[in-house]
């Protein structure tokens, strides 16, 4: 929760007056994420776009983008830096217009430890509510149903520049999680669940059923 009235931020739904900065020019919204880089530094993301990061463990937090209609749901990072020394992430999120009930996709990558972000373009992308790393450079993210890519499940090979979709048995996907051998459990917005060994064939999984111990490793 921020506030531009109070210059206040409210993370984890704790109100602090240690945590302010003059640089937060953002009305009432949610902070949808956040992601520690070292001891002193984190990012969080949420409504309105906001992009905010610390440098000194949460004491104060300065907004890194303008406001706009767009909510960030989810942030991560490669573990690995890249050959400059610094680690590449990815932003996931975008809007429904009210208007069309159009679902938008946005998607931002970074290639300095979050310091700046750049918009990734993938024509036909809907909304994304999540995101996984699977390993170095390989991404998965989830959210509506596109029709133009069909699919509401999109793969990254290289570190978030471009985006494929991989092949679902639902429509619009709650939660989704992918091991390096391709095993594979979505969740859709009825809270049915599915499971592919391979990626690819999946079957429904009755929700009495233990499948956790399939992701697990051998």
């Amino acid at each position: 929760f921020f506030s531009s009235r109070r210059r206040h931020t409210r993370l984890q739904g704790d109100w602090s007056s240690d945590v302010c900065s003059s640089d937060l020019g953002m009305i009432d919204g949610t902070l949808r994420d956040c992601i520690m880089l070292s001891i002193d530094r984190a990012i969080a993301v949420g409504d309105t776009g906001s992009i905010l990061v610390t440098e000194d463990s949460g004491k104060t937090w300065t907004s890194l983008s303008p406001r706009n209609e767009n909510i960030h749901y989810a942030i991560g990072f490669d573990e690995s830096p890249g050959p400059a020394g610094s680690r590449s992430g990815l932003i996931v999120g975008g809007t429904v217009q009210p208007t069309t009930g159009r679902s938008l996709g946005v998607v931002l990558h970074t290639k300095d430890d979050g310091k700046t972000w750049q918009p990734v373009i993938v024509p036909g992308l809907p909304r994304l509510i999540g995101l996984q790393r699977i390993k170095h450079q390989h991404w998965i993210a989830w959210g509506d149903w596109s029709d133009p890519l069909a699919s509401s499940l999109f793969e990254s090979i290289d570190g978030g520049r471009t985006w494929h979709p991989r092949p679902v048995p639902c429509g619009h996907l709650q939660a989704a999680a992918v091991t390096e051998d391709g095993r594979t459990v979505l969740v859709d917005r009825s809270s049915r669940v599915f499971f592919a060994s391979d990626g690819i064939e999946f079957r429904s999984v009755p929700r009495s059923e233990e499948h956790t111990s399939e992701l697990q490793s051998p």
